[in-house]
């Protein structure tokens, strides 16, 4: 799918967690986040698109995870955040991210995702994609999109937002990073190196 580059005025203050089941996506911590941003600038909001928990019935049936949820609701209101987390339901995601600054991969560091797309989405709508660390993550994300924790995170973010300059520098440094190690091309022509038995590994960059 093709992503607007554009962004709306106000789209840095815009996070999207994109996707938030099971509880290893990290949806606490994307709270947690806001909340260190919000106690600097009242502007930044949350964006949770995909379905909630008490719309999978298997949610509520795993205890631990019905509970994780609960507590998120639960420091939304103890923050008072129910006007700046907005569980946006689907969303077409290439419009969406023309709304978006920042896209996060908070996962579970002894539970991660495979791959985690969604932050490279972010990147090629010219969104900022920041993510915690997780075994592996620097085999697939490349430097500037690592944080160390959520304060790092915040930080980052507050930074970028007193300095657009190096935000689009590091956006720009990240994009030419998913294009050298994963664009179409590269990736089908290793699989068509491979079926012939002559692929050899590419390091990533």
């Amino acid at each position: 799918a093709a992503y607007p580059t554009e962004k709306t005025s106000d789209a840095f203050y815009h996070l999207a967690l994109i996707g938030a089941l099971p509880k290893r996506k990290g949806l606490l911590k994307a709270i947690e986040l806001l909340h260190i941003l919000k106690e600097s600038d009242k502007r930044y909001c949350l964006h949770v698109p995909g379905k909630r928990p008490e719309e999978f019935p298997n949610t509520k049936n795993v205890e631990e995870e019905w509970n994780y949820y609960q507590e998120v609701y639960t420091t939304i209101k103890r923050y008072h955040l129910e006007d700046s987390v907005f569980f946006d339901g689907w969303v077409d995601v290439s419009a969406f991210l023309k709304n978006i600054g920042y896209v996060l991969s908070l996962s579970d560091p002894k539970q991660p995702e495979s791959f985690h797309v969604t932050p490279f989405e972010g990147l090629a709508s010219n969104a900022m994609a920041l993510a915690l660390p997780w075994e592996g993550i620097e085999y697939l994300y490349p430097k500037v999109c690592r944080t160390a924790s959520i304060q790092d995170m915040a930080n980052r973010i507050l930074y970028y937002n007193q300095n657009p300059e190096q935000r689009t520098n590091d956006i720009q440094s990240a994009r030419e990073y998913v294009i050298h190690n994963y664009d179409i091309s590269l990736i089908w022509a290793q699989i068509h190196s491979l079926l012939k038995g002559e692929y050899n590994e590419k390091p990533f960059d």
